[in-house]
């Protein structure tokens, strides 16, 4: 089940949670323990159990919060969710990613900032365990947004713009620490182990692993405001067809013979000269979805041919410019960031070719009509033969 952990929530016991949140005192023992004996909050799978139980709840989730403290510092914080089931609010941990990168076997990169993970727990088998871990974003880039990046191994989003504090379920695999870990704990909770867990889940989040099959690639983020280009159409192929018999434009392509008729091979040299008739022939908006660059890592998807002012995006607009979380006693709105832009390489026009697929038709189509005009011209040739022939016969003769 995926979660909203925005603190905005208009409901007279949240607000006193919230206050409590700012004021700091959230997350002394006495008033988590008085909560906790009020039934006020809960951790999943208590209710209905009776106070040995509750009492056992508190101990091992103390010991928790003495670890997120002491491991994350000023980086974690301990917030409360409402259980739909229970109608009771549930503790859990935030831990926040200010800045880091996340790489993968291929050698990319991609920076994030401001990522959490949302430490959800359990009770059973007599003890408080790990359960699943969520996450979400505070911020994001642009380009984030477009592409509905959050990690690699959490679900896309794409409706961050009006519910930026949404987080999902991250995938762990089925044989990695993490998630080996965390069949472990609900077997048996070992608190000596914990902290190890802790530091497993500080790496998952800087590896993208290509092995387990990220839900998005960090690769969609660059290219999210350019167009794929994944068909063609037949009247600008038509259109290029005849500008070139129009204007007696010589092919400067390479021919070769293949079943005794001559084709041409639609290679780079066939797609300069196409390209260049393009740039002529078409508009900007035309050109665009004929002149396509291929996406890095990838050699069947082409992206549009973009004007070098395009590279700027325009900023997307955050919608749910009132939703907050509280955080370390501060209230944290959402925020889209600007793109790092420094290593930007703009794209010449010599790196753009002619979509396959339209390049392919235009030369099969060019190839129909060479052949055409061979086969009118040696009708022709036919034809004026026979009429030579017939006039040096008399008319008074007949040719045997």
């Amino acid at each position: 089940m995926s979660r909203n952990i925005r603190d905005n929530v208009e409901e007279p016991f949240k607000d006193f949670l919230n206050n409590a949140t700012l004021m700091g005192f959230h997350k002394k023992k006495w008033f988590l323990s008085y909560l906790f004996d009020k039934r006020k909050i809960t951790i999943s799978g208590l209710v209905g159990q009776g106070q040995s139980h509750r009492n056992k709840v508190k101990q091992d989730f103390f010991k928790i919060l003495d670890l997120f403290e002491e491991k994350y510092k000023g980086q974690a914080d301990l917030g409360f969710h409402k259980d739909k089931d229970s109608q009771c609010y549930i503790p859990y941990f935030k831990v926040l990613y200010p800045q880091f990168i996340i790489s993968n076997s291929q050698g990319r990169t991609h920076e994030i900032k401001d990522l959490f993970v949302f430490h959800s727990f359990r009770y059973s088998n007599g003890s408080v365990h790990p359960y699943k871990l969520e996450g979400g974003r505070f911020s994001k880039t642009d380009l984030e947004v477009s592409s509905g990046y959050q990690q690699s191994h959490l679900g896309s989003h794409g409706n961050w713009k009006t519910t930026p504090f949404y987080c999902s379920k991250f995938c762990v695999g089925s044989d990695t620490d993490v998630s080996l870990m965390l069949a472990e704990f609900e077997v048996e909770m070992d608190f000596d182990r914990y902290e190890l867990f802790l530091f497993c889940v500080d790496s998952m989040i800087t590896w993208e692993s290509l092995e387990g099959v990220p839900y998005i690639r960090m690769e969609n983020v660059k290219n999210a405001n350019s167009n794929r280009v994944t068909s063609t159409q037949d009247r600008y192929e038509n259109q290029v067809i005849d500008q070139i018999i129009k204007d007696k434009i010589p092919l400067d392509v390479d021919f070769y013979v293949s079943d005794g008729v001559y084709k041409m091979h639609p290679n780079l040299r066939a797609s300069e000269f196409i390209k260049g008739i393009v740039l002529k022939l078409f508009t900007f908006e035309i050109a665009k979805t004929i002149l396509v660059t291929r996406t890095q890592n990838t050699f069947d998807t082409y992206l549009q041919m973009r004007p070098e002012s395009a590279v700027v995006k325009q900023i997307n607009e955050l919608v749910a410019t009132e939703d907050y979380t509280i955080f370390r006693g501060r209230k944290i709105y959402a925020k889209i960031v600007k793109e790092d832009k420094r290593n930007d390489t703009p794209i010449s026009i010599e790196d753009y070719i002619v979509y396959p697929k339209f390049l392919e038709n235009v030369l099969r189509k060019l190839e129909s009509r060479i052949y055409e005009k061979a086969v009118v011209k040696s009708a022709i040739a036919i034809q004026n033969t026979s009429n030579n022939a017939n006039r040096g016969v008399t008319s008074d003769t007949v040719s045997v």
